[in-house]
């Protein structure tokens, strides 16, 4: 069974559905590599409040101390950064075109020079 036709009307609503533009204002590359700088910064902070209470008891601290570190150490916030998905084309389009049509109802860009 063949699929059927789409007509170019119906072709343009789905790829403007279905296309994503990344609208975290970072290039393409920039983004990427900045993802996994995130995660890493993110892992790193979890770990350095794992063990700031272990470094805080000293040699000599009794059982109870000990255990609170422990309890402590475990005991942290979640992950705190999420990559978040990039905008469907047909969104970002109309963002576009709403600042566009706002920047000339405010007379433009450049200021008339007197």
């Amino acid at each position: 069974m063949r699929p059927r036709v789409r007509t170019p009307q119906e072709k343009k609503a789905l790829r403007l559905a279905k296309d994503r533009r990344n609208t975290y204002a970072e290039r393409g590359a920039n983004s990427r590599f900045a993802i996994a700088r995130h995660k890493a910064k993110d892992i790193r902070r979890i770990r350095r409040l794992e063990d700031a209470p272990l470094r805080a008891v000293d040699g000599n601290a009794s059982a109870d101390e000990l255990a609170l570190a422990q309890l402590r150490a475990v005991s942290h916030p979640p992950r705190g950064w999420r990559k978040s998905p990039d905008s469907p084309l047909g969104e970002v389009i109309e963002h576009k075109h709403a600042r566009r049509a706002a920047i000339a109802a405010k007379g433009g860009r450049r200021k008339a020079r007197g």
